[in-house]
């Protein structure tokens, strides 16, 4: 059975636990029904199926379920139970980025540590040349930049403040420093605030990155992606 066969509503609970799906999906499976036991609501139409749920739902006697795919454009009306973490997570899923580095190891290192931290790869632009930066900025309006500081050995960080000037999302410098250079590190650090840009120091790890680009989407800009799809709910409605 393929992924595709699997997943055509109403889905059975158990084709979502296999593992290709999870992996496939990164969890982000939203009910789109509410759901009775006894005529007593259990579950409400908006939440996302974890392995918790599935099993609770399985224990209940259900074997099937309605479902929103990710990436589907239709939206289920309740959104009471989506959790803000989880549409965090999809609004960094849509997200375009753009890495700017000499070393081609570093761009794709930081490549997959961002397809690990829910950026979908074909979001991702990358440079090896200091010229194009501001140009991809203004046309592509990435919300997400990382330049590596060795880009611009003599002016780095007098360039980064330049860029953050353009950028309409969040700079970060990424530097490659010895963690015993204690002293440099934070001279880097305070001077990057000033840019209003963030230091990652490399390697850069995959679940401290997670955990910045999560805080790097407000509640407003969850609030604004909710107002999307309602609207994109409505208009499904009146086609």
């Amino acid at each position: 059975m393929n992924l595709v066969d699997s997943l055509k509503n109403p889905v059975p609970l158990y084709n979502l636990l296999r593992k290709d799906v999870r992996e496939a999906l990164d969890k982000q499976v939203i009910l789109t029904e509410n759901l009775y036991y006894r005529d007593v609501l259990i579950i409400k139409s908006g939440a996302f199926l974890d392995e918790t749920l599935i099993f609770k739902l399985l224990n209940f006697g259900f074997k099937r379920v309605n479902i929103l795919l990710p990436d589907s454009k239709s939206v289920p009306g309740d959104f009471e139970n989506v959790s803000i973490l989880q549409l965090k997570k999809q609004l960094l899923k849509q997200e375009k980025c753009l890495i700017a580095d000499k070393n081609a190891y570093h761009i794709n290192e930081l490549i997959s540590v961002l397809t690990a931290s829910y950026i979908n790869e074909n979001n991702i632009l990358a440079v090896n040349n200091s010229m194009p930066v501001k140009k991809m900025i203004l046309e592509k309006q990435p919300k997400l930049v990382f330049i590596d500081l060795n880009l611009y050995p003599k002016h780095g960080l007098k360039v980064i403040k330049e860029i953050s000037k353009h950028s309409i999302g969040k700079v970060f410098l990424t530097a490659l420093v010895d963690g015993s250079k204690v002293e440099l590190i934070n001279k880097l650090k305070s001077e990057v605030d000033a840019c209003e840009a963030q230091l990652l120091l490399k390697p850069i790890s995959a679940s401290n990155l997670r955990n910045i680009l999560l805080d790097c989407i407000s509640n407003n800009d969850v609030k604004k992606y909710l107002a999307r799809l309602n609207s994109q709910k409505k208009r499904s409605q009146s086609a």
